[in-house]
């Protein structure tokens, strides 16, 4: 995506990253510096293998996501909360 910045040569869609998968992962969390965030963003836009690896790590991604929220939610019930405050062994004083 052009930010504002000057149009520079097209990006090559055969010069992916070594691994692609890897670094649309880091691209979607944001743990990629802002450089190397612009590039690969260029770089995807005109790699159709590299947009399909962004596309499915991004709903791979919201699904671990959405699954702990949903991890946060249980582990915060009553019974949970119990669950963990329980001596090791469940023994009641027998």
């Amino acid at each position: 995506m052009n930010h504002g910045r000057p149009a520079g040569p097209a990006p090559d869609p055969d010069n992916c990253p070594p691994d692609p998968q890897e670094t649309a992962e880091a691209y979607l969390l944001h743990h990629l510096r802002p450089d190397e965030a612009e590039a690969f963003e260029d770089h995807y836009i005109a790699c159709a293998r590299c947009a399909a690896v962004v596309e499915e790590t991004g709903r791979f991604v919201a699904a671990m996501k959405q699954a702990a929220q949903g991890l946060c939610k249980v582990s915060d019930t009553p019974r949970a909360r119990g669950a963990a405050a329980a001596p090791a062994g469940g023994s009641r004083g027998n």
